[in-house]
């Protein structure tokens, strides 16, 4: 987070970006994992080595549920941070600007997610319905991210003008 008065943009796009990342990752390993336990199926006859291999799934599903975390995190670190940022109010139009900028290109970035989940591989997998909660959040994307940015400008431009939050000693 770059923390700098005019710079909403910048962190809500590189929060779209850190998502998609992430989402397509999880859901990469997850197709390499399927691949790799069916091939190891065929060799490993123990039924320990099965069970340990059946439990791999259990750590993608994780992820599922931690991309939720991720979001959340994500938004309160910057609800926090910005809060420390002492601002003008000349800079709420820049910030406004780059903020509908932003919310231009974020949509974009969840086309490509919807792409990548629902075509070749993935959809042959159905990976969908297999992380439920990382494709409603990748699909509302845009959405979730404006209400961030949206919050982001209240919360740099609410505070008394030059001042910053939480620890300002300058009486």
């Amino acid at each position: 987070m770059c923390m700098k008065k005019g710079q909403v943009a910048l962190d809500i796009v590189t929060f779209g970006v850190i998502l998609l990342i992430v989402s397509m990752s999880v859901f990469i390993g997850f197709i390499i994992m399927q691949e790799w336990k069916t091939a190891t199926d065929k060799v490993f006859t123990d039924p320990t080595a099965r069970s340990i291999t059946a439990k791999s799934e259990t750590y993608f599903s994780t992820w599922d549920k931690g991309m939720l975390f991720l979001m959340g995190g994500m938004g309160m670190a910057l609800f926090i941070s910005v809060f420390y940022v002492k601002t003008h109010p000349a800079y709420f139009f820049i910030s406004l600007i780059s903020l509908i900028f932003a919310l231009v290109f974020i949509p974009q970035l969840s086309n490509v997610f919807h792409g990548f989940a629902t075509t070749g591989v993935m959809s042959e997998n159905n990976m969908t319905s297999k992380f439920p909660i990382t494709t409603y959040i990748m699909n509302n994307m845009p959405f979730i991210l404006a209400i961030m940015g949206i919050g982001y400008l209240i919360i740099l431009f609410a505070k008394q003008f030059g001042s910053s939050g939480g620890g300002d000693t300058n009486y």
